[in-house]
């Protein structure tokens, strides 16, 4: 392969603001790329921070129903007493969101009780910045 770097070096030293466009092109792509790395350096760090709880020991069961006669209490009842009757199962309860998604606790507030129509949803964060200490 023969490359001919000559004549392209000629002709972007004719024209005297082509070197200044090609090097700012350059610190353009550098300045996204470092930023980039960074970002990413961030979320790397953020993700090996301890977050107090045993993940390892934790999993997520979802339940639901797609017939009119499912009845959810009735379910999630049934579901926590099988859960806690298998051995080595050290507890089980039920939350509204899984923990380490980011979410917190989700209520609707409205200006007259039952008006869901009119209900305005919102969520509240308990979380502290490590989330070994969280309270419900």
């Amino acid at each position: 392969m023969n490359l001919q770097i000559r004549p392209t070096l000629l002709g972007l030293l004719r024209e005297g603001a082509g070197p200044w466009l090609v090097a700012a092109q350059v610190a353009l792509a550098l300045a996204v790329l470092v930023n980039a790395v960074y970002i990413a350096k961030q979320r790397i760090d953020k993700i090996g921070h301890p977050t107090g709880i045993d993940v390892e020991q934790v999993f997520v069961i979802r339940s639901a129903g797609f017939t009119p006669r499912y009845q959810h209490a009735a379910t999630i009842r049934a579901d926590l007493e099988y859960l806690r009757s298998v051995p080595d199962v050290e507890a089980a309860s039920v939350r509204d969101y899984a923990p380490l998604v980011g979410r917190g606790k989700r209520v609707r507030f409205m200006l007259k009780q039952g008006d869901m129509a009119h209900g305005v949803r919102a969520a509240i964060h308990s979380w502290t910045t490590r989330l070994s200490t969280c309270s419900a």
